[in-house]
């Protein structure tokens, strides 16, 4: 910030170096949802064919479909294990989205009864 300070207003010296911050930046940018975009995609590709495998390997649509959510969060928790500094608690925190704000706990929501 004291840099852009310092070089303001933008004149003919000081429009090279922020033309090359931009581009670098710009740079960054791209790789990093370019890195993000692949790794969902080989992540999707490799859960899927493990629940392709499993679900006729165990003739049970319930086991591939468990591989198949057990593939997609290790890459999840990896992600947050090298995140913490102290790996105590491996299970990251989720959250569920409700209809209308209900939980699951919620007895008016409890149809079984």
């Amino acid at each position: 910030m004291k840099v852009v300070k310092m070089c303001s207003p933008p004149n003919v010296c000081t429009v090279l170096p922020f033309f090359i911050a931009y581009v670098i930046g710009s740079c960054f940018q791209l790789i990093d949802m370019l890195l993000l975009f692949v790794g969902v995609v080989v992540v999707e590709s490799v859960a899927a064919a493990n629940y392709v495998i499993v679900t006729i390997l165990a003739f049970s649509h319930r086991r591939g479909k468990k591989m198949h959510q057990l593939t997609r969060k290790l890459p999840h928790m990896t992600r947050w294990a090298f995140r913490q500094t102290h790996f105590k608690n491996w299970d990251p925190p989720r959250t569920t989205f409700f209809v209308c704000g209900r939980s699951e706990s919620d007895p008016a929501q409890n149809v079984s009864e």
